[in-house]
């Protein structure tokens, strides 16, 4: 019988020596760790802008930027994406916004400034188009009070109105709230109605600082004592809220207190914004106090603010006063 003979088995290759991964290590300062954006580009591209626009809104959400302003920059960028790319500078670009009310002008130009000047310093445009001296003029704004007439109709709807429209429209009308950032904002927590100390806390305003308005009006504070909860109960409870369906209480919407506002004028027969309650107020206010109480009151930063509505009649009596202590002398 013949050995069996043996098949050699095939050889192993050698393995490969693969080479060691240095170890990362910082060298200068960390900034050079972090991870660097794609080469700019000159111009905007159409498919890469939405993207910019979400990554540009989630740095101002990190800024503590107030929401109202976040969805005022947003709505103003979807409307510019077109003229962002074919705009070569601000000029041009206020020429393609020419049909547009100067105050929409002003905010959709320092909106893509903004917006411009967040991406060069990212990396993301090679340089500003849009920084240029031009600027919109806008129109010299009046105080626009409800007329005396419509007023007192509006005040006798009020009276008959649903509690939260009565106590809504009393909170306008004497504390000078803004409606969407101040009044529906109002927690129970907020309001003081230990007598001879009555006012409320205006927290995160327009300004960004907070604010203490004295209440002295006999009918808003009846309102008030009459559906603020037991002090338990107080917590952080919405003045202003609403309902669901699952039992729950949450603030009251903007949408819903236009619409309770519409209602009210439409019964009222008048033509009014909420915010002319507000003026109505600085302009009955204005007659009697000076204008460093006023921008106190009303939270204003600037006191050109104030002076609109401070009458003509108190700077006449004023300098009278001023002259006759002189010729006295």
């Amino acid at each position: 019988m013949a050995p069996r003979r043996r098949i050699p088995r095939p050889r192993k290759p050698a393995p490969v020596e693969k080479p060691r991964r240095r170890a990362l290590q910082p060298r200068g300062r960390s900034a050079d760790l972090t991870l660097r954006p794609a080469p700019a580009r000159p111009g905007w591209s159409t498919a890469g802008l939405p993207t910019l626009m979400e990554l540009y809104f989630a740095a101002l959400t990190a800024r503590n930027m107030r929401p109202k302003t976040i969805r005022t920059y947003r709505g103003a960028l979807q409307r510019l994406a077109p003229l962002l790319v074919q705009a070569k500078s601000g000029e041009t670009l206020l020429g393609e916004l020419a049909q547009l009310k100067p105050s929409t002008r002003a905010l959709y130009l320092s909106t893509a400034r903004s917006f411009e000047a967040w991406a060069a310093a990212g990396g993301y445009r090679k340089r500003p188009l849009l920084s240029d001296q031009v600027q919109v003029k806008l129109d010299e704004t009046l105080p626009r009070p409800v007329p005396a007439a419509e007023l007192s109709r509006l005040e006798l709807q009020a009276a008959h109105a649903e509690r939260r429209v009565r106590l809504l429209y009393l909170v306008l009308r004497w504390a000078g709230l803004r409606i969407e950032s101040e009044a529906l904002a109002l927690l129970w927590s907020d309001v003081e109605l230990t007598p001879g100390r009555e006012s409320i806390t205006v927290r995160r305003t327009k300004g960004r600082a907070d604010r203490h308005v004295p209440i002295i009006n006999a009918k808003l504070l009846a309102e008030l004592r009459r559906q603020c909860p037991k002090v338990e109960r107080r917590g952080e409870c919405p003045v202003f809220s609403t309902l669901n369906r699952w039992g729950t209480r949450r603030t009251w919407s903007y949408r819903a207190a236009l619409s309770a506002w519409a209602e009210l004028c439409q019964k009222a027969s008048v033509t009014a914004t909420p915010h002319q309650l507000r003026h109505t107020l600085a302009t009955q206010l204005g007659r009697k106090m000076n204008p460093f109480e006023l921008r106190q009151f009303f939270g204003w930063r600037k006191l050109e603010q104030a002076a609109r509505y401070c009458a003509p009649g108190n700077v006449r009596a004023a300098l009278r006063v001023a002259l006759d202590d002189d010729d006295s002398n």
